[in-house]
């Protein structure tokens, strides 16, 4: 387990760390959960949070892409967009992707952050829902380290 990952806000250009101590064992042990229904399933809600739910999927080289909608997953508005990047050899290819079609991104489409990282894009959508906005840093960065633990 690396001893800190790498959290990219593309919308700001801000880049920080998250540390492993960060979040309990319950919590993790909890994200891993969401983690299995989203790699079984396509998607899972998001625990606790009724009004959410999250979309999206993993690759065989372990990355993980996933976005947070406010609402159910075919008619839900999209918020946010979080990217985990276990090895550099995805790198670049995923924080590009992240950048593609995008105006007003503070990061730049070729230099990605050392791997790991955890990258945010804020959706449009997201205006209307600024509740949901105030809890997923936290919920970000523990999907983060459940995804870095992941070994199923």
């Amino acid at each position: 387990m690396p001893g800190h990952i790498v959290r990219a806000d593309l919308a700001r250009g801000e880049l920080s760390r998250s540390y492993p101590d960060e979040f309990s064992s319950d919590a993790i042990v909890q994200m891993t959960g969401v983690i299995d229904v989203i790699l079984r399933e396509g998607g899972s809600e998001v625990p606790d949070r009724p009004d959410y739910c999250v979309t999206g999927g993993g690759t065989a080289t372990r990355a993980l892409i996933v976005t947070l909608l406010h609402g159910q997953p075919a008619k839900g508005t999209a918020i946010l967009t979080i990217a985990i990047c276990a090895s550099s050899r995805d790198s670049l290819a995923l924080w590009s992707m992240l950048h593609d079609g995008r105006k007003g991104l503070r990061t730049r489409a070729d230099e990605p952050p050392a791997a790991p990282w955890l990258a945010e894009r804020i959706e449009p959508g997201a205006v209307r829902h600024m509740g949901g906005m105030e809890w997923t840093g936290g919920w970000s960065r523990c999907l983060a380290w459940a995804w870095l633990g992941y070994n199923r």
